[in-house]
């Protein structure tokens, strides 16, 4: 059931892309150019500033955040998710769900404000995964996998926040301080690598809150009682069917017994129908013959009476 839900899910967000706007690249490429004016007149367009100190004083920090940015996704995600399925099943399905909410949402967005990922823009970006590696991600061949127009907002950042939030209601110690600190690696892998904006994770990260309260202003409720309900009807049939199958193997017993009783009478009153069709038939074809007989009688004295009138 759950491998169906993200296969659909894939599906749906491969299907939107380009659905809405017949050159998708192109408007890609100018609500980029409408982001990166926002950003210069809000004061922060910083990107290609850290891209340029980070390629020119530590380029193996580069090539570092270049593996971060798709070994601490994808993996990460699903060993997460895998754990909290095996050991807490209302928790996982809780997250799952403000992860759909937010894809639901993040698709909308895609179709309606498509936007490519800065490294795109080369007046300002250089793209970094395919200059240092790995080159196979991100590649032509890859084009078909993915929505190249999907960087606002990013996925990448706002999935994280979910997963941070996770760790640190979830566990205790270390892993709730890795749950503050994947965010702000996520962050940094996004922007310095040329995969997304700053207003793509702000808006990522704003889209997460939204989620999140959607599940529990709106959604949780339902969600909570759809689980009592299976878990309420999974008790009752674990603990009544075997009291319901012995009712059930009573009754056929009964309704077999029944069936066997009527074939029985049925069959001993075989005899008696057939001596009493032969009464009755005897009884008939008597009265029959009887009439035949004073119809005859009567019809030989008006012939004779006839005769003697000549």
């Amino acid at each position: 059931m759950e491998l169906t839900l993200v296969i659909g899910a894939y599906l749906v967000y491969v299907f939107t892309r380009g659905l809405i706007f017949s050159d998708a690249s192109g408007t890609g490429v100018e609500n980029a150019g409408r982001i990166i004016s926002l950003e210069k007149s809000l004061g922060f367009f910083w990107e290609p500033g850290w891209q340029f100190w980070v390629l020119a004083n530590i380029k193996g920090f580069a090539a570092l955040l270049n593996w971060t940015y798709i070994f601490t996704y994808w993996p990460i995600i699903v060993i997460a998710g895998t754990a909290l399925y095996v050991v807490n099943r209302p928790k996982y399905y809780y997250y799952r769900s403000v992860v759909v909410i937010n894809l639901v949402f993040a698709l909308l967005i895609f179709m309606l404000f498509p936007v490519t990922s800065p490294f795109n823009i080369t007046e300002y970006f250089v793209n970094t995964i395919q200059e240092l590696g790995p080159t196979f991600y991100g590649s032509p061949e890859m084009a078909s996998f993915y929505n190249a127009q999907a960087a606002m907002p990013s996925l990448h950042f706002s999935w994280t926040v979910i997963l941070g939030v996770l760790f640190v209601r979830t566990f205790k110690g270390w892993f709730r301080i890795i749950g503050l600190i994947y965010p702000v690696i996520t962050f940094l892998a996004i922007t310095i690598t040329g995969n997304h904006f700053i207003l793509d994770a702000i808006a990522g990260g704003i889209l997460a809150v939204a989620s999140f309260a959607l599940m529990e202003l709106g959604f949780r409720g339902g969600f909570s009682r759809v689980w009592h309900k299976l878990n309420s009807l999974r008790d009752s049939v674990r603990i009544k069917g075997p009291q319901y199958r012995l009712q059930g193997q009573r009754l056929g017993v009964k309704l077999l017994t029944e069936s066997r009783s009527r074939c029985t009478r049925f069959m001993e009153a075989q005899p008696r129908i057939r001596i009493r069709t032969r009464q009755v038939i005897s009884s008939q074809g008597t009265l029959y013959r009887d009439i035949w007989l004073r119809f005859r009688a009567k019809l030989a004295v008006r012939l004779g009476r006839h005769t003697a009138a000549r």
